[in-house]
């Protein structure tokens, strides 16, 4: 039977997919047996993701797929080279079990986050880890500029990370919720991700993968799915504190979209407290208000950037952590009463002490207002931080291809659904490039 893991479910060079909605599981869509396959061959390599070093008699116990099944998906996995042996588990009867772990160097992708002040670049492997960056901050004379600035950071995190082309599975790009048209950029804040193909053109000759992109904050929502500390859990809300506030639900490891795919909802609720009738959530969190306060305490004599609790009570940035934390108790009761998530999980660009203090003022906050809230998912802080939107852009490349995917079993496409998916998953059910037998 054929199997699409890794080979016809390529897209082409140059290809857009754009990102990927979440499919409920009463969509009406049927499945084939490739499709089976490819299913099967993404869920087992996520269990040795979770479960290092585990046999194939456990991966056959935790799937629920028979010991010749696990033996024949394996045997593609080692083929593909996405995992290799760890030795060998004594003590129990029989032969000794052999050993399985991921190949971190088996699978790369190429990350790409543009925002207002800069542009990163990452190459980010299995194991979810950095091997190589590229940074440029500042602002941009002129479209040229941009491409040459992202030729150099390409060939340079390619050589950086002494990694295979062949190995390197596309491109993902993570772009705001706004900025502006991108054939007359001018610096990185001018980009907008309703020219999709012309970040495609931009890409053309630099970067010769198939791109994907996404929202920012989905993509770093879909990054921590994938290659955070949520891995075991795969549902929750995010919320991610940048130079706006934003905000993605991920159900069973997929984000979902809302109508329009913006993720800045969450930053437009209204607040009606002491002082800020009128104002909006990010009027009083976001990284911009972080680094104003932070640059008035740096001019009263500040030296640290760290969050502590100051001699007096009314220091600026104490006095930001109340007030944010307090602004933030109206969405954290709203998302505990009409999703009621797993957990509620906060990232951004501000730093992991700032992030620490805010969720301790509003676990504080959430207990002495809502108390009477019937289940309170719990508060963290995200494992990715300052790398998010740029994590999350390399992991789109690797959800389309070898990660578990709720479009993974579709055998057509779906109306309405926001990406090239028509064009795309009909093609899949028409040709297939060399299909692997198992």
């Amino acid at each position: 039977m054929a199997s699409d893991f890794l080979t016809s479910v390529a897209p082409g060079v140059g290809e857009l997919i754009v990102g990927k909605p979440y499919l409920p599981s009463m969509l009406l869509s049927g499945t084939n047996f490739a499709r089976a396959a490819d299913y099967n061959c993404r869920f087992v390599l996520q269990v040795v993701r979770q479960n290092p070093n585990i046999t194939r008699t456990e991966i056959s116990k935790i799937t629920g797929l028979s010991s010749p099944t696990i033996s024949g998906i394996t045997k593609i996995l080692f083929e593909r080279e996405l995992i290799h042996r760890a030795g060998s588990r004594t003590g129990g009867r029989g032969q000794p079990a052999e050993q399985i772990c991921i190949n971190p160097a088996g699978a790369l992708a190429i990350g790409l986050a543009i925002d207002r002040d800069r542009i990163s670049l990452i190459s980010l492997d299995l194991a979810g880890v950095v091997r190589s960056r590229f940074t440029c901050p500042g602002e941009f004379a002129v479209r040229d500029d941009l491409r040459a600035i992202l030729r150099q950071g390409i060939d340079k995190i390619i050589a950086d990370a002494a990694i295979s082309r062949e190995k390197i599975l596309g491109m993902g790009v993570a772009v705001p919720d706004e900025a502006a048209d991108i054939s007359s950029v001018t610096h990185a804040a001018d980009i907008r991700p309703s020219k999709y193909m012309d970040i495609v053109q931009l890409l053309t000759g630099i970067a010769p993968l198939p791109v994907y992109m996404d929202n920012d904050v989905a993509a770093a929502a879909v990054g921590e799915a994938n290659f955070g500390s949520n891995l075991l859990r795969s549902s929750f809300f995010y919320i991610f504190v940048g130079n706006e506030l934003g905000g993605a639900m991920v159900i069973d490891g997929a984000c979902y979209r809302r109508t329009k795919g913006r993720s800045d909802g969450i930053g437009s609720l209204s607040l009606d407290f002491a002082g800020s009738f009128g104002a909006k959530l990010q009027d009083v969190l976001s990284a911009e208000k972080f680094r104003n306060l932070r640059e008035q305490e740096m001019a009263f004599g500040a030296s640290s950037p760290r969050v502590v609790r100051a001699e007096s009570a009314g220091a600026p940035m104490e006095r930001w952590v109340n007030d944010a934390a307090l602004a933030l108790v109206p969405a954290l009761i709203g998302i505990n009463c009409l999703i009621n998530p797993h957990e509620i999980v906060i990232s951004g660009s501000l730093p992991a002490e700032v992030l620490d203090s805010l969720l301790l003022e509003a676990r504080k906050n959430l207990n002495n207002f809502a108390s009477d809230i019937p289940v309170c998912a719990s508060i963290r802080r995200a494992a990715i931080l300052h790398d998010a939107k740029v994590v999350g852009a390399a992991s789109l490349p690797f959800v389309d291809r070898v990660l578990p995917s709720n479009t993974t079993l579709m055998k057509i496409a779906v109306p309405g659904a926001s990406f090239v998916q028509r064009r795309r998953l009909e093609a899949r059910s028409r040709k297939w490039h060399g299909p692997t037998q198992f």
